[in-house]
């Protein structure tokens, strides 16, 4: 078990805090899953990252005493292999017709099999390639500290602090349309093309990383609102 976002802890309170996670865990799913003997905590505020190197020696272990992998067949394979090559070919930008880019050689269910593996997945009738990959490039430059998208200045308050125009301020504030989120992201190095711009939000949103509330092309990031102390009675 991996439990990220406790850097916001302190020692003792993770510490109590995994404890009775691993322990609610093993009481509820250990009939269907065997878990480790502990949980494991990614600290992205502490130089060596907490548990990383941790997490990493009990993946080589487990690879050590699990079954081999088991081979695709050779035509999956064979698809498999042209899904990376493609992917290799358009790094920059891996999203690619679901129809015309691939030769799936009449096996229809390839592309739910290759989404299970991880080396695509499915956006509408577009396929995004190495998704893992893509994603994690988009995201480092999305989510930033200094330079993503939650550094940008939210807009004026009203000089007129009705209801209705604090209402508004807020959904200025939380809303990101398309270009002004590309155009954040690119501050330091391109990291999509002008030709893709109306294209990020929508893909991001598949993996529900933001979402369009209005449907009007603006998309809020539910990770960068503010912390909600308290809810109104």
């Amino acid at each position: 078990i991996v439990v990220t976002h406790t850097d916001g802890l302190f020692l003792d309170r993770r510490a109590g805090l995994l404890r009775d996670v691993h322990a609610q865990l093993v009481a509820d799913y250990a009939d269907h899953f065997d878990f480790g003997e502990r949980c494991y905590a990614t600290s992205y505020d502490q130089p060596d990252g907490g548990d990383v190197d941790a997490v990493r020696a009990e993946l080589v272990r487990l690879r050590s005493v699990l079954p081999p992998n088991r081979p695709l067949p050779a035509s999956y394979q064979a698809i498999c292999d042209d899904v990376v090559a493609l992917a290799r070919e358009k790094a920059r930008w891996p999203v690619v017709p679901m129809s015309a880019a691939i030769d799936w050689r009449g096996e229809a269910e390839a592309v739910a099999c290759l989404e299970d593996l991880g080396f695509l997945r499915r956006a509408n009738d577009q396929l995004i390639l190495e998704p893992v990959t893509w994603l994690s490039t988009l995201m480092s430059a999305f989510l930033h500290p200094f330079h993503g998208i939650g550094s940008r200045r939210p807009p004026p308050l009203p000089e007129v602090a009705t209801a209705a125009s604090l209402r508004e301020h807020h959904i200025a504030s939380v809303l990101v349309d398309a270009a002004t989120a590309c155009q954040i992201v690119n501050l330091r190095s391109k990291v999509v093309d002008p030709e893709h711009e109306s294209e990020v939000l929508p893909l991001l949103a598949h993996f529900d990383i933001c979402l369009s509330p209005l449907s009007d092309g603006k998309y809020v990031f539910p990770s960068l609102l503010a912390r909600v102390t308290s809810l109104p009675s």
